[in-house]
């Protein structure tokens, strides 16, 4: 085995062991916040008396509720609205057509992802590295 494939395979399973090693698993859902911990911080608040200290925990328990009641109403409405855009999509176009969009338009997905994250990077790939064919010297 030459030097080159000796560290290009070297490379690659230290990557491999790398990105392995910094994967942790999907994150834990998150949990209500311990009551007697928030009332304990809500106790280091100068000039609270116990029953504002009681409001807030309420207020921002129902604030909480409310959030997740409002997202999890997105969630769905956007997911209806996929949904509904799709049906269009299939009708306008047939099975056919409307298959050969959406493998264009996930395709198109991807270059745009893969351009936008090199921009917000603050740096493109070179010329070529895209597997674009470069224009000839002096053009």
């Amino acid at each position: 085995m030459n030097t080159f494939k000796t560290k290009t395979l070297a490379a690659s399973l230290l990557v491999t062991l790398l990105a392995t090693a910094a994967y942790a698993g999907p994150p834990e859902p998150r949990s209500a916040p311990d009551p007697q911990a928030r009332a304990e911080k809500l106790a280091t608040v100068p000039g609270l008396t116990q029953a504002q200290r009681d409001d807030i925990i309420r207020i921002e328990d129902e604030s909480r509720e409310a959030q997740r009641a409002l997202m999890e109403k997105a969630r769905s409405d956007h997911q209806k609205l996929r949904d509904e855009t799709t049906r269009k999509l299939r009708v306008a176009l047939g099975d056919k057509a409307y298959a050969d969009y959406a493998t264009w338009k996930l395709e198109q997905r991807g270059e745009h992802r893969r351009d936008h994250r090199h921009d917000r990077m603050g740096h493109r790939s070179p010329p070529g590295a895209d597997g674009e064919p470069q224009a000839p010297a002096g053009e």
